[in-house]
Parts: structure tokens; sequence; C-alpha cells
């Protein structure tokens, strides 16, 4: 991102859209291993999900979206970045109610969670650089 900055002479994201993609990479991350658990599990891989088990997973998941909706409510004041960080812990909190089976669908279901998710996050996309998200203002 630097380099593309000084390429096209704009200036630096801020600290706070810094913040918000440290955020998304590290919930997106470790909420991807959850689904892979027992496969990572049986070949040996040792990641976050598998060293916490699925539970312990979800708490620190659960912590990291609510710490993400704080920041996102007190950094800005874009509908469709507060609304991205509540769904997606009530999404956290759905698959949480509905137990270890939500957690490890099958192949299809996940594929759709995907292209759901995918348009979804394209959606976001395009509104966050339409309406200047993380633009801050001078």
């Amino acid at each position: 991102i630097p380099l593309s900055c000084a390429l096209n002479g704009l200036p630096s994201p801020s600290v706070q859209a810094w913040t918000h993609t440290l955020f998304f990479v590290v919930r997106s991350q470790l909420w991807l291993q959850t689904f892979d658990i027992p496969t990572d599990r049986r070949s040996g891989r040792r990641n976050t999900a598998v060293l916490l088990g699925l539970g312990r997973s979800q708490v620190l998941l659960g912590a990291l979206l609510t710490l993400e909706l704080a920041f996102v409510c007190a950094s800005f004041s874009d509908w469709g970045l507060i609304s991205f960080s509540a769904v997606s812990l009530a999404l956290l909190g759905l698959q949480a109610y509905l137990g270890p089976q939500a957690a490890m669908p099958s192949p299809r279901a996940v594929g759709t969670v995907f292209a759901v998710l995918g348009l979804g996050g394209y959606a976001m996309l395009m509104h966050v650089w339409v309406m200047g998200s993380f633009l801050t203002s001078s």
C-alpha cells in the first residue's frame, strides 16, 4: 500500500484505516481456521484454532469482533463499516448457538457461504471506495 500511495501521489492511509485492516485480517484468519479444525488436527497443523479448540477460538473471535465493533463505532461514522462489524458479531453468535456442526459444514454449504460473503464483501468494498469511508477529514 505505501508503494501504491507513493506511485500515485496519494497520502498514506490513516492509522484508523490501518487498525481496521489489522482487525479484519486477524479475525478473518482465525474465523477461517475454525472451519478446518478437525482436518488441520489430523494433518498435524498447529494453528491458533487447533491449539485453542473450537470453543475457546470462538470466545477469542467474539472478543476480537467486539473490540473491532467498538473501534469502528468510535472511529468511523460510516453505516457500512459499522454494519459489517455488527453483522459479523451476530453471525458468530449464531454459529456458536448452532453448535459445532455449524462450524464444520458440508463443502456445499461452505461454497454457498463463501459465495454470499464474497458478494457481500465486494459490495462492502465498493461502498467503502465510493463513500470514502476511510478518508479522514482535515
